[in-house]
């Protein structure tokens, strides 16, 4: 027999209800007894307890696989919210960019691409379908003109996201001036510019802008001292630009990532001593991939999450907050 299975839902929730109730009051007729401390998630707790035990020996359908569709619904959800999407990613060709345009186009968003590789953008453009444009973000003349053919390919423009970066692993006096200048244009004025283009375009029926920052600004890493100014700038942009647009319902944050395993940054991972002494650094012991970063920006482009901004998402396996333990080998 079939049984609907928002009706099973339905009837599991209230009859978990009336049982917790009944717990309940069975045992705050002991309450003074301190073996049977008189609290409602006392209640619960060995209510969901009896409910399990029933649960295996009656074989109600919870087995493994069966959610009462719940993740199936929260999937369609999700998927309907990003399939709204007409977003313009600037670095879409690096590692994270594709990764990001990949799991638009598979939820059923639409993006445009802007790069100043070709190629990749060519190769991403195959993958999902999305038109490109090759720009320099950080040229902000070259930046407004890519953003105004996303407008004219997308329509109106909800969300934009920012992926231009660089790494530069020097410390300040070996840095020459032709170096901050590359690193604070690919990174910081790449980032205000996607701002300063998008968010007037989002006036009138809102947006969110997501930024590229890093783990290195919100620890001090030696030899990252032009990175860090860098994208410790960007997150005092988010926090700026989030209270500014905020009555444009114009949201605006970042992630932060570690070290990530793109095409970027692979002298660094590919190298062994280099990728151990990063790894240390690593509580979780491993470096990220470009798809759980992506699924970070995705997560804070999507609509559904119309009450976050101002906010700097780490996705950084603990490198950003947590002391790494340092295991002897």
């Amino acid at each position: 027999m079939n049984i609907d299975v928002d009706l099973q839902f339905a009837r599991f929730v209230a009859s978990a209800t009336e049982g917790m109730l009944k717990v309940y009051h069975h045992f705050r007729s002991y309450r003074n007894d301190k073996s049977f401390p008189s609290h409602p998630r006392l209640a619960w707790l060995l209510y969901l307890c009896i409910v399990h035990r029933r649960r295996k020996s009656r074989n109600l359908g919870f087995s493994k696989g069966r959610s009462f569709g719940l993740t199936e619904r929260l999937q369609k959800m999700t998927h309907s919210q990003v399939s709204s999407l007409s977003c313009v990613v600037v670095g879409a060709g690096g590692g994270i960019g594709r990764a990001l345009c990949s799991q638009i186009a598979a939820a059923g968003g639409r993006a445009f691409l802007v790069g100043r590789n070709e190629e990749r953008l060519q190769a991403v453009s195959n993958e999902t379908g999305f038109d490109f444009m090759v720009a320099d973000a950080s040229n902000w003349e070259q930046l407004d003109a890519a953003v105004a053919k996303a407008e004219s390919v997308l329509g109106a423009i909800n969300a934009a996201v920012n992926l231009a970066g660089s790494v530069l692993l020097k410390p300040a006096h070996l840095t020459s001036r032709a170096d901050w200048d590359n690193t604070v244009g690919t990174n910081l004025s790449s980032a205000f510019g996607l701002v300063r283009a998008t968010a007037p375009r989002m006036f009138q029926g809102g947006g969110s802008i997501v930024l590229l920052s890093s783990a290195a600004a919100s620890i001090g890493l030696s030899n990252h001292e032009a990175i860090a100014a860098c994208k410790s700038g960007i997150e005092g942009l988010v926090r700026s630009a989030a209270t500014t647009y905020a009555a444009k319902s114009i949201r605006v944050n970042a992630v932060a990532p570690g070290l990530v395993e793109t095409p970027m940054t692979e002298r660094i991972w590919k190298q062994p001593r280099a990728a151990e002494a990063s790894l240390t650094m690593h509580p979780l012991g491993r470096f990220g991939q470009s798809d759980e970063v992506a699924r970070g920006i995705l997560f804070l482009a999507s609509p559904e999450q119309s009450w976050i901004t101002g906010q700097v998402l780490g996705i950084d396996g603990g490198l950003g907050k947590l002391k790494a333990m340092m295991v002897a080998k």
